[in-house]
This record gives C-alpha cells, structure tokens and sequence, in this order.
C-alpha cells in the first residue's frame, strides 16, 4: 500500500495515509483486546467460538468512542481526518475477520485460513490501487478496500464457520474473558503507541512530506511485525502445551530454534539492506527517497528488535504473565514518550527512530532476563541449558 500511494500520490498523502493507519491502529488494538493471543492458546477450551465472536463484536463498537473523541482533539487536516475515519471502518471489519480466522485455526482448518487471507490481501489492493489511478481522493481509496474486504468476510469466512458455533452469541460470561485478556490488550495498545509516536513527531515538527519519507522505509517494520505475528501465532499453541505437559526437552528444542532463526534473519536483513536497500527502494519509490537512505539500517533495527519482542511476548501469554509483559512495555513506551520530541527536534527523522530503538530495546532487555527467571522458576532448571 505505502509503494502504492507514494507512486501514485506523492510522500505527502502518502504521510497521511500512515499517519492516518498509525493513529486507528491505537484504538484496533483496543477492538482487538487481545483476546486473538488468548484465542489460540486456550487448549482448554475455556470459552467457546460464540463468546469469542460476541466479545469482538462489543469491543470494536467500544473502541469508536475514544477514536472519535481523540481524532476531534487531535484536529488533524480534512484529508488525513478522513483517512483515519475511513481506515478506522476498514479495521473494524478487521477485527472481526481476525476473530474468526482464531477459530479456523483452532480448528485446524489451515486451507480456509490461507484463502481467506490470499483473497482479502489481493482484493484490498487491487481496490485501493485502482481508485487511486482513477485519481480519487485517499478516503474513498480506503472505503474501496473495506468495501471489496466484505463480502470476503461474509460469502468465505462466515459461510465456512456456520456449522462451528461462531454464531452462537454469548454475552453472559465475557467479563472473565476481557479480565484475562486485559493486560494483553494494554500490551497491544502500548505498542501501537510506539509505533504512532515517532510518526506523529514527525508530521507536527517536519510536515507529512516527511512522514511520508520515514514511512516508505519504515513499511518494513510493519512486514516484520507482520511476519513475527504470523509465526507467533503458530509457536504459541505450541508453547502453551508443552508448558502444560512440563515437557522441558521441547521447549528447549523449541528455544534454540527460536533463538538461531531469529539470529540468521537479523543477520541477513541487515546485511541485505546494506547491499541492496538503495537499489530496492529507489525501484519502489524513486530517485527521491535516495536522500533519506542513511535511515535505512537504523530502520531495520527497529525491525529486528520488534521481531525480538515479539518472540518473547508469547513466552508470557504461555505461562500467564501478562501483567509483567504489559509492565515491560510500559516501561519501554515511555522511553519513547519521554525523548521521542527532543530527539525529533535535534536529529530530525533518525532522532524519532531512535527513539523507537531505544525503547524496543529496553522492552527485550526486561522481556529477555523475566523470561529466563520465570521459566527456571517454574521448571526449577535452566530450560536452555537443562541443568538446575
């Protein structure tokens, strides 16, 4: 998308369309609640597929009351207001895929899973691509992706779900589920604000021209975040039983693999970047991002460290420590809260990202040295050396 809009409409609208996908993310994530993580690692089967379902649909309604009242006070331009009420429906339908994506899943139904995804990803793009060259504005280019996102989530998603209980609303027991799920969506929240601050530094000292910039490099992080997700989303269940089963040499098997696969694809994003990024995005995005491509290894950085965090994150939803995970991001949120402004001021665009760097870091210090001491605490050994 950001390629798409940059090419088609320039890195001001292009700053706009991220600030505007920055901003609504903050209150998805408060639609989302978390509740997706604790989803598909609930091998118990505490709640069923209808209370799920019901759940996301009181959430995401709750998550537009604070959206409309942040978005009046924060009076953004016209265009970018627009784009963050248009890409706010858009993540509204979302979050509701999202919710019913956790139940193929947990019903093993991978291939549904897959053409969902496949569907909605090529229909999107080819939406808001195709309205863009028909040179309408940005707000209708998003409402284009909802409205081509619809009757995939209806006529695929629901249609597959029938006949597994998703539509046997529940309402009576959700307040034990948002109360599990709470400190997940602060969690989740907290991030999301991570993300949008150095973006919303950028645009109210540097302009969105700048955003825009920042942003073309910055989409990485996104495909990072993405793909942490999706790998999460497989290991967790996969963590949670073999927490369960107190199976010690698995979990080491799958640390190791988790520590030097991370490891290999830190080294070789970073050292791709290096040799290819200049080539890469000027091909994407033209000569004119060339200027800005002394950003481009901090910005994979951030996007290693956030692959990092995302690793340890679900170390925490397996043993139930959501509370600490939610402290550590805490913690690394107001690092950047706290410098993100002063370093914009001073370093322009590197010093907003560093900003990011130094609280993502700070997050995997703690995420690291809790997760070793909670799991020796609850196996009494080393879980990665097997020794006590």
């Amino acid at each position: 998308m950001t390629v798409v809009v940059t090419r088609l409409a320039g890195f001001e609208v292009a700053g706009s369309f991220l600030l505007a996908i920055a901003f609504s993310n903050i209150f998805a994530f408060i639609g989302l609640f978390g509740v997706r993580g604790y989803q598909i690692c609930d091998v118990r089967e505490q709640f069923s597929n209808g209370e799920y379902v019901a759940s996301r649909i009181l959430s995401m309604g709750a998550s537009l009351v604070p959206f409309a009242v942040v978005l009046y006070i924060n009076s953004y331009d016209r265009a970018t207001t627009l784009a963050c009420i248009a890409f706010m429906l858009f993540k509204l339908l979302e979050g509701l895929s999202d919710i019913f994506l956790g139940i193929m899943q947990r019903a093993n139904h991978y291939t549904w899973l897959a053409v969902s995804y496949t569907l909605k990803g090529a229909l999107t793009l080819a939406a808001f691509t195709l309205l863009l060259l028909a040179g309408q504005s940005l707000f209708v280019a998003i409402l284009g992706m909802a409205v081509v996102y619809l009757p995939v989530l209806l006529l695929h998603d629901a249609v597959r779900l029938r006949h597994l209980g998703a539509f046997a609303l529940h309402f009576g027991n959700l307040k034990t589920l948002y109360k599990a799920c709470f400190p997940l969506m602060l969690h989740s929240l907290l991030l999301a604000v991570m993300v949008y601050l150095p973006r919303d530094a950028i645009a109210s000292l540097l302009g969105k021209a700048e955003v825009g910039y920042y942003g073309a490099l910055a989409m990485v992080i996104v495909v990072f975040s993405t793909l942490a997700g999706a790998v999460s989303s497989g290991i967790n269940p996969a963590m949670s039983r073999m927490l369960a089963a107190n199976n010690t040499a698995g979990l080491r098997k799958l640390f190791r693999t988790m520590f030097f696969s991370v490891l290999a694809a830190s080294a070789a994003i970073l050292i791709l970047g290096k040799l290819l990024g200049p080539w890469v995005f000027g091909l994407l995005f033209g000569a004119e991002i060339l200027p800005y491509m002394y950003m481009l290894t901090p910005v994979l950085i951030s996007g290693v460290l956030l692959m990092c965090v995302s690793m340890f994150d679900g170390v925490f939803v397996a043993l139930e420590r959501r509370v600490l995970l939610l402290a550590c991001n805490v913690v690394g949120t107001l690092f950047c809260w706290a410098t993100v402004s002063t370093l914009t001021q001073n370093y322009g665009i590197f010093g907003a990202n560093l900003s990011m760097i130094g609280g993502l870091g700070l997050r995997l210090v703690l995420l690291g040295a809790l997760s070793l001491w909670l799991l020796r605490e609850r196996f009494g050994v080393d879980v990665l050396k097997g020794q006590r």
